[in-house]
């Protein structure tokens, strides 16, 4: 198969709610250019097979194959190329997930450094940049700086095309932020926003729509609305195992939260044990 063939593959999967069948398709793709030393092919499936750990709380697995992915770019003389930075960055962003937040920086910081001197300063994957450094700065409870993150990401997201989904991501992770920060009122604007651009682009396909779902139910919880957070978190649940599986990190995390919110409103409800 060809790298456009493996992309549609994935997203024929994706689209048939069929996302278990991913990364065995993805290792066999994998197996099969290893078995011919096809260094670009396998750069190309190491970070969608890293990607794929990530979203499922498999960092380990997923820096394993970053780590592959780099060697590939040695192997093709990639070094200091847009290439190594994205590579950079997903791989920053496995580490960030994982906690590993100095390692995840350093990274970060070579992939910055490799696209300005590129001239890629206002570039797609700066924004991802900044993304992903406000989600490092989220970790360690800088908001401020996190926020300010997200703004030079957005500003040039609003610049580029096609980017409605990146920007509606952007405004749901703002949301979550202003949140931590106890904005609760910016935190409904930021999560409002989000989700009427996520539904729509693509109705509730895109994989970020579930956390907003999330946030929102936190920003209802905050407000008293237990029940409305309720319904959220039920949608959320339901999303998540959709798209990522039943008993990924994500949704036990969501359940565990479902739970102790459905037992907090039997017993807060006095017809509860009559």
């Amino acid at each position: 198969m060809t790298i456009n063939e493996i992309f549609n593959q994935i997203d024929r999967l994706f689209s048939a709610n069929q996302a278990h069948d991913v990364e065995p398709f993805l290792l066999s793709q994998l197996y099969k250019a290893e078995a011919i030393d096809d260094y670009e092919k396998i750069l190309v499936i190491c970070n969608e097979l890293g990607g794929l750990y990530r979203a499922t709380g498999r960092c380990d697995e997923g820096i394993k194959v970053y780590e592959k992915a780099i060697d590939c770019i040695n192997r093709l003389g990639l070094l200091n190329t847009e290439n190594h930075a994205t590579t950079l960055i997903n791989y920053g962003t496995t580490c960030a997930v994982k906690g590993e937040s100095q390692k995840g920086l350093a990274l970060f910081k070579k992939a910055e450094e490799i696209l300005l001197k590129s001239g890629l300063g206002k570039d797609y994957r700066m924004a991802a940049l900044h993304n992903n450094m406000s989600m490092l700065c989220q970790d360690m409870a800088f908001y401020d700086k996190a926020l300010y993150h997200l703004k030079q990401g957005l500003d040039i997201l609003q610049e580029l095309k096609d980017c409605q989904s990146e920007i509606a991501t952007t405004y749901s992770n703002m949301a979550q932020i202003y949140l931590l920060k106890g904005n609760i009122s910016e935190a409904q604007s930021a999560c409002d926003y989000a989700i009427s651009q996520f539904e729509n682009i693509t109705g509730d396909r895109d994989v970020h729509y579930s956390a907003a779902i999330e946030t929102r139910s936190r920003i209802r919880l905050a407000y008293g609305d237990t029940a409305g957070a309720d319904d959220d978190l039920k949608k959320a649940l339901r999303l998540i195992e959709r798209d990522y599986g039943k008993d990924s990190p994500l949704w036990n995390a969501l359940s565990k939260n479902l739970q102790q919110l459905e037992a907090s409103l039997t017993s807060s409800d006095p017809d509860a044990c009559k």
